[in-house]
């Protein structure tokens, strides 16, 4: 007998013990997945899952079943309410699990991470749901799939029963999908027994397919949650709805505590003065906590009127923002004595460059607006000094919008869904909006605005007999208030006033159209052109100067659809 080198015996006897010694594979399989789900009056259900899953010879841990909870209807979140109750085996005796929620899907990891087992075993998960059945006029829904889509191995037999705490199981229709994701097939049986349904696969469900079940109920059978608990559930599941709202209630916060003026509600008391060393753009800035044009040109006509200019209207054959009049400032020399304030010396440094005596108001197109900015933030400032705000009300505003631009950008580039972004951009452009209410008076800035009202008030009653009276006492009555009358929009009831009053052309504002009669409310008109005329050119500036799944239960039923699913496996 020829006997084989010992190198080669020595491997056909490894080859042969590798074969006698490696075990039979047979790959993992659920040999039953028999649910049973309980819906009770309040849309509570109660669902057990009786799963016997086959290890084979394979070592494992245990299972892991995955269960979705967040959706998206009509391109909002909607979230299930799991609570896992119990996970025992088939005789009741409990499993060691955990449960985890990550990325909308509810993980139930069952088996002891220092044990491995093999074979076949039984598993048996109840936890109850809610908020699964839907509402709808004329039906309510219960639409769920049953065994989920998403399990690595075949599902040899699957089989739901589903009971009822209410009667009306004669009025229900059922549906039942099986196969892979989307599918429409009708491969299962439906059984209605005097207490319940029952649905059964007709085939083995391979790895990816599904058994799905869809129940089309009475109206009443489940009762419908109440409005209010709809909407807490409603912003619970999108709780970026409720950012506007919140943006809303931290604003009337800040407002009430920081942006409120001290003694904010008091009676109405008539002025016949303005407050004491206070200009007509000072006022109007304290009025409205902004300062606009309007301001700025109740300065030009107060300089005017206190000797530092004159005004003097010219006819021109050019079409001056659709006006054939032109206007000539002249700035007069006053003696010293009284002293400006910054933005008065700013105002017009601007309208007379360098040692310039004379412009015309056509000329200051597209060049005053420069000095805009300076001279409002030195306004702002004369009224901080003056202690009647804490800070500058154009920077108070100025911090909020740039806060809501952040709010709004941010919400741009943070949230994935496009309804969280709108409500983020909402949320930023109420507090732009509301800003304009955030600066705040000092006490002595609220006396002082109640002052301005009182006056604003004389000047809109406009009173003749009370006017004849002050006029006498005062003849420069009509032009020293008429800026303040400008700021307050006021100024044609002002001019009415003073019709029969008022007859002589003051010497700071010359007009060819005079002529032998002097009107007031005429003269007032013609202050008006130019004021628009002014405003126009002041502010002229070059043109360029500077994740869940969806769902839904219209449509038909089909494999994978509705809520519940998911799938599992071993690990």
């Amino acid at each position: 007998m020829k006997i084989l080198p010992d190198f080669r015996k020595f491997v056909l006897y490894l080859i042969l013990l590798f074969f006698i010694t490696i075990p039979v594979y047979a790959k993992e399989q659920i040999n039953s997945f028999d649910a049973r789900y309980l819906i009770s009056g309040d849309g509570t259900v109660r669902v057990e899952e009786n799963i016997e899953y086959e290890f084979s010879n394979v070592y494992k841990h245990g299972i892991f079943r995955e269960i979705p909870y967040n959706y998206k209807i009509n391109g909002n979140n909607y979230n299930l309410a799991i609570d896992v109750d119990s996970v025992t085996d088939f005789n009741g005796n409990p499993y060691k699990f955990s449960v985890k929620r990550n990325n909308g899907v509810l993980n139930i990891r069952i088996g002891d991470p220092d044990k491995t087992i093999t074979g076949i075993h039984g598993y048996r998960i109840v936890y109850f749901v809610r908020r699964v059945v839907q509402f709808e006029e004329k039906e309510d829904i219960f639409y769920w799939n049953i065994t989920g889509n998403e399990w690595k191995v075949p599902i040899l037999k699957s089989i739901a029963r589903i009971y009822f705490e209410h009667p009306g199981i004669e009025h229900i229709k059922t549906e039942c999908f099986s196969g892979s994701y989307g599918s429409k097939a009708k491969n299962c049986n439906i059984t209605t027994t005097g207490n319940g349904i029952r649905i059964t696969a007709e085939n083995e469900l391979w790895a990816g397919d599904g058994l799905t079940v869809m129940l089309h109920m009475p109206v009443g059978m489940v009762k419908e949650p109440s409005g209010i608990v709809k909407i807490f559930y409603f912003l619970r599941d999108n709780f970026y709805y409720s950012y506007p709202f919140i943006t809303l209630l931290i604003i009337g916060f800040l407002w009430y505590y920081r942006g409120r003026d001290p003694n904010s509600k008091r009676p109405l008391t008539v002025r016949y003065s303005p407050p004491d060393d206070m200009t007509p753009a000072q006022a109007g800035v304290l009025y409205d906590e902004r300062a606009d044009i309007i301001d700025l040109t109740s300065t030009i006509i107060d300089l005017a009127v206190r000797g530092y200019l004159r005004i003097e209207e010219i006819k021109t054959t050019k079409l001056l923002f659709f006006t054939d009049r032109d206007y000539r400032l002249v700035r007069l020399d006053k003696e010293a004595g009284e002293k400006l304030n910054d933005f008065e010396i700013k105002t017009l440094n601007g309208l007379f460059v360098g040692d310039g005596k004379e412009v015309l108001v056509s000329e200051l197109k597209d060049r005053f607006y420069r000095n805009l900015d300076s001279i409002k933030r030195s306004l702002y400032s004369s009224l901080v000094r003056k202690k009647y705000f804490l800070s500058s009300p154009e920077r108070m505003r100025y911090i909020y919008k740039v806060a809501g631009i952040c709010v709004i950008f941010g919400g741009v580039f943070l949230f994935p869904s496009l309804m969280g972004k709108l409500m983020m951009a909402l949320s930023g452009l109420i507090i732009i909006v509301l800003s304009r209410f955030m600066p705040r008076k000092t006490r002595n800035g609220a006396e002082t605005y109640y002052h301005l009202r009182g006056f604003r008030e004389f000047i809109n009653r406009a009173e003749k007999e009370r006017i004849k009276l002050l006029a006498k006492e005062d003849p420069t009555l009509f032009e020293r208030m008429l800026p303040f009358a400008l700021v307050f929009g006021l100024e044609e009831k002002w001019a009415e006033a003073f019709s029969d009053i008022f007859t002589e052309p003051p010497n700071w504002y010359v007009s060819p159209g005079y002529g032998n009669t002097f009107n007031s409310y005429i003269f007032v008109n013609e202050i008006g052109r130019s004021i628009g005329v002014l405003n126009k050119s002041l502010y002229s500036s070059p043109a360029n100067s500077s994740g869940g799944r969806s769902i839904s239960m219209s449509g038909g039923g089909f494999s994978g659809g509705g809520f519940g699913g998911g799938g599992g496996g071993s690990w």
